[in-house]
């Protein structure tokens, strides 16, 4: 055919036949062209083979094919016809990964007879939502590869410490070889691998770079906003419902079975869209879902006819609040204008450096949360926190003053809620829980920090939710491992410990919004072994540099030089300071 590859239309398959046995094989064909079959003895088979064999063409055509399904048209209809024979037919389509779209955010080098051949590197970036399989490809140039007007087009995916994890170039979707070896003979298949270049990731962001070269500037200035696809594979296929008549498909009843059709005859079918809920979490407007759709019912033509399926998604519904409706007629535009003022000032708060705005908003909200909440964030990321410690510990105690644990107990403990608003109180009450153990740990972390030896001048001992490593930036292991004051205050060491004890009653000590609270509080009570523990949950967690070193610091301090040295030696290879070049 014009313009495709030959091996787009080739089955190849090698087979292992024992005397007096027989084997059959199903492959799809396309209609109209001569087709051309060789069959050969493999060259480690010894003596001569008489093999007789024989044709037959049957099967069923869809329209259309590919099969593109569109969320938003409810319905979708397709239509399935035996053109030679007797076909039974059971229609089903799954889906099993959905794709994303990315968008971009030049050296030279020289060829023979002194051409010049210029690069443009283009740099992606996504978001994994949960741990998967990934497969990234350049839809314009992956199926090309000699035949492309470009000299390379090389990928590289890296996290987000700039660590390769892995590369690849054209042919995303190539063939795999299984060798099966038997006395005498050898046994190899050869099938459609789809994830040549299937990299398993972890919750988190990561970049792609891709290379693409030309001898003209000009023809790579044209890829400047070349569009890049991650396929994520879908933990389990997702099925789309398949209905015999329209008005089964719209009332969602009776399914469509299997049937016998006759020859020359066409059946209509129709599929429905699938449910909000089953909609992958991470997907947005441009993803969409592929998979494929399976219509005759043997064995054989499940594996030669393989209708593509691409479902196109739609931006999810918006959700509304239990008593939106209501709440909304209720209150005036200007109480909308009120709150909406409020909380925009509450916002811009964190990235200010003055507390005017807090102490204006203090005197007309004193007890609305958010409004506190928001406050100790802005004293724990501030550049001079060591010298506001103090300050940090009474805006956390003015937070836990606000929330009333007794309540949020009793509701942690309903099995059920019968009230008409639970979701809304539900909703209310996690938020609770979270801004008590925030500020909690982070009272904690104050705490500690005023026992331990000070971090110098502007490098405090912040959570790792701004960007900090445990021990701080720019703090050494002698500094701060082992720099108890025996003689602190007992007031905060007393204090101290009803914090530790409170925040066991609200999350576990490895709760990722604890770790922090647990490393230092280890290193207060000079428990260096746990202190460890702790680091070493954070590296894995959050992995970086600077929390890595800490654990580096604290096995020094153990004692454990080996440990030490070999953790050492992994830091350019986990953490290099540039991306590798291609």
């Amino acid at each position: 055919m014009k313009q495709r590859a030959y091996r787009s239309n080739e089955f190849y398959k090698f087979s292992s036949l024992l005397e007096k046995s027989s084997l059959t094989e199903a492959f799809p064909v396309l209609p109209g062209r001569v087709l051309e079959v060789c069959v050969a003895r493999w060259w480690a088979s010894l003596g001569d083979v008489r093999v007789d064999y024989s044709l037959s063409f049957h099967g069923l055509q869809t329209n259309p094919s590919p099969l593109h399904i569109n969320a938003s048209e409810g319905v979708t209809t397709f239509e399935v016809s035996s053109p030679l024979r007797y076909e039974d037919v059971s229609p089903s389509i799954t889906l099993k990964s959905w794709v994303q779209p990315l968008r971009a955010l030049g050296l030279r080098d020289v060829l023979p007879d002194n051409r010049q051949i210029y690069e443009m590197q283009l740099t992606y970036t996504f978001h994994q939502p949960k741990g998967g399989e990934v497969t990234p490809s350049c839809p314009l140039l992956c199926e090309l590869l000699y035949e492309s007007e470009f000299d390379s087009q090389l990928w590289m995916m890296f996290d987000i410490n700039k660590r390769l994890l892995g590369s690849g170039d054209a042919y995303p979707h190539q063939v795999h070889v299984t060798w099966y070896p038997y006395p005498h003979q050898v046994y190899v298949t050869w099938y459609p691998y789809p994830h040549l270049y299937s990299l398993k990731l972890e919750k988190g962001d990561y970049t792609v770079r891709l290379q693409v070269r030309h001898e003209q500037a000009s023809e790579l200035e044209r890829l400047k906003e070349l569009p890049f696809v991650v396929s994520h594979r879908l933990p389990s296929a997702l099925t789309l419902d398949v209905y015999e008549t329209h008005r089964a498909a719209l009332a969602a009843k009776k399914k469509a079975g299997s049937l016998t059709m006759s020859p020359g005859s066409t059946q209509p079918y129709y599929t429905t869209s699938l449910p909000d809920d089953k909609v992958p979490k991470g997907t947005c407007s441009g993803c969409y879902l592929t998979g494929s759709m399976v219509v005759p019912k043997s064995e054989f033509g499940k594996k030669a006819d393989v209708v593509p399926v691409v479902y196109h998604l739609i931006p999810p519904p918006n959700k509304v609040k239990n008593g939106g409706k209501e709440a909304e007629k209720e209150r005036s535009v200007q109480d909308e204008f009120t709150e909406a003022m409020r909380d925009l000032k509450i916002h811009w708060m964190t990235k200010l450096d003055d507390s005017s705005v807090y102490e204006d908003l203090k005197e007309l909200y004193s007890s609305y949360l958010p409004l506190h909440v928001q406050r100790l964030h802005q004293l724990d990321a501030e550049k001079e926190r060591m010298k506001r410690l103090g300050e940090v510990v009474t805006s956390a105690d003015r937070v836990v003053s606000l929330i009333d644990q007794t309540a949020l107990a009793v509701h942690l403990t309903l099995k059920t809620d019968p009230r008409p608003d639970a979701a809304s109180i539900k909703s209310d009450m996690e938020k609770q829980k979270t801004s008590l153990l925030d500020a909690l740990c982070r009272k904690g972390c104050a705490l500690a920090d005023q026992l331990l030896l000070p971090a110098p001048e502007g490098e405090g001992a912040g959570l790792p939710a701004q960007g900090e490593g445990p021990l701080g930036q720019g703090e050494g292991p002698e500094e701060q491992v082992g720099s108890t004051s025996e003689d602190g205050p007992p007031s905060l060491e007393k204090n101290l410990m009803e914090t530790f004890w409170e925040v066991q009653k609200w999350a576990e000590l490895t709760d990722t919004k604890v770790l922090n609270f647990s490393y230092k509080h280890a290193l207060v009570n000079r428990m260096y072994g746990r202190a460890l523990k702790y680091a070493s949950k954070i590296a894995e967690d959050k992995p970086s540099k600077d929390n890595l070193k800490n654990c580096i610091q604290l096995m020094h301090h153990l004692g454990w030089t080996h440990c030490a040295a070999f953790t050492q030696n992994w830091l350019p290879v986990l953490y290099p300071a540039e991306y590798t070049p291609f």
